[in-house]
C-alpha cells in the first residue's frame, strides 16, 4: 500500500484523465478487438496465437481470483481513496490484475509475431503503461499488476512455438531455388547487414526470389520441403503452408509439398531446442 500511497500523492487531473482513458487498452473488449482484428484482417494464424495467448490467461486469471479472494486496496484500507472514475470497472477481487494480463499477453503475442518496429514500440509501451495505470489509478497492488505480468509472458512463450513453424518452410525454400539455378545465396542477395532487409517478412524474399529467376530464364517446376521438428505438430498449417508458397512462386498448389518429422528426441531438433528444414526445387528453362 506504501507505493500507492505514493502514487496518489502525484496525482492531477491530467494524470487521472489519461491514465483513466489509457486503461481501458486492458479491458476484454480490448483484447477480443485486437485478436479479431489479426484474425479477420492480418494473418489467421497470428490471429489464433493471440486469442489463445488471451483466453488461457483470463482462465488462468479468474482461477487465481477465486483461489486467493484478496480485496480490493480500498477494502482493505478504507482511508485509501482511488481514482473515481476508474471504480465502476473495478469490480471483484484484486489478485491478480485482470487488465494487466489482458494488456501483456496481447502486447507480448503481437510483439512476438510481428516483425514491424512501430508496432514493436508500440507494444512496449501499452505493455508497461496499461499496468502502471491500475495502480497508479489505485484499484491494483504491484503484487496484483506483476504476477498477472510474468503470468502474461509465461503464456505468451509457451505457446509461440506453437504458431511459428510457417517461417521454417518458407525460408528454407529461397535458398534450394537460387541453389538450383546457380543464382548465390541469400546472404548474397538480401544481406542481413543492410537496412532494408532488417524484419522482412520471408514470403516477400521468396516473391523476390521469384523474380530473380524469372530473369535468369527459369521457371519452378515443383518444390518438396521437409521440416524437422519434435513439436509442435505441423498439419493444421501444412495447406496454408502449401498455398503460400504456390501463390509467391506462381504455381499450382499440387506442385508444392510440404512434409514434417521428427528425429526421435535426437539433436537439437529433438531436444526442442530448435527446428530444422530441407528442400529439394525442380527448375527449367523457360525457353525450353
Amino acid at each position: 500500500m506504501g507505493f500507492l500511497r505514493l502514487l496518489a500523492a502525484g496525482r492531477t487531473a491530467v494524470l487521472d484523465g489519461f491514465f483513466s482513458g489509457l486503461t481501458y487498452f486492458g479491458s476484454e473488449l480490448a483484447f477480443m478487438a485486437a485478436a479479431l482484428l489479426m484474425f479477420w484482417c492480418i494473418d489467421k494464424r497470428q490471429g489464433y496465437y493471440v486469442f489463445l495467448v488471451g483466453a488461457f490467461g483470463t482462465i488462468c486469471n479468474q482461477f487465481l481470483k477465486l483461489a486467493f479472494r484478496i480485496p480490493r486496496p480500498w477494502v482493505l484500507d478504507p482511508e485509501f481513496q482511488i481514482v473515481e472514475a476508474a471504480r465502476a470497472d473495478a469490480t471483484g477481487y484484486s489478485f491478480p490484475s485482470g487488465h494487466t494480463q489482458n494488456i501483456v499477453g496481447t502486447t507480448a503475442s503481437l510483439f512476438a509475431c510481428r516483425k514491424e518496429k512501430w508496432v514493436r514500440i508500440v507494444c512496449a509501451v501499452l505493455m508497461v503503461l496499461v499496468p502502471f495505470s491500475r495502480m497508479y489509478l489505485g484499484v491494483h497492488t504491484p503484487l496484483d499488476v506483476g504476477v498477472s505480468f510474468v503470468l502474461a509472458l509465461a503464456l505468451a512463450a509457451a505457446l509461440y512455438p506453437a504458431f511459428r513453424t510457417e517461417q521454417t518452410a518458407k525460408k528454407a525454400t529461397p535458398w534450394i531455388l537460387l541453389g538450383a539455378a546457380a543464382l548465390g545465396d541469400i546472404g548474397k542477395l538480401f544481406p542481413d547487414s543492410a537496412d532494408e532487409f532488417a524484419g522482412i517478412s520471408s514470403l516477400e524474399l521468396l516473391r523476390r526470389v521469384k523474380l530473380h529467376l524469372a530473369a535468369a530464364g527459369y521457371d519452378v517446376v515443383n518444390i518438396d520441403a521437409t521440416i524437422l521438428a519434435q513439436a509442435p505438430k505441423l498439419a493444421p498449417y501444412r495447406e496454408q503452408m502449401r498455398a503460400n508458397i504456390a501463390r509467391e512462386l506462381q504455381i499450382d498448389v499440387s506442385r508444392v509439398s510440404v512434409k514434417a518429422t521428427t528425429e526421435e528426441h535426437l539433436g537439437f531438433t529433438g531436444s526442442g531446442e530448435g527446428m530444422a528444414a530441407h528442400a529439394i526445387a525442380l527448375l527449367e528453362r523457360a525457353d525450353n
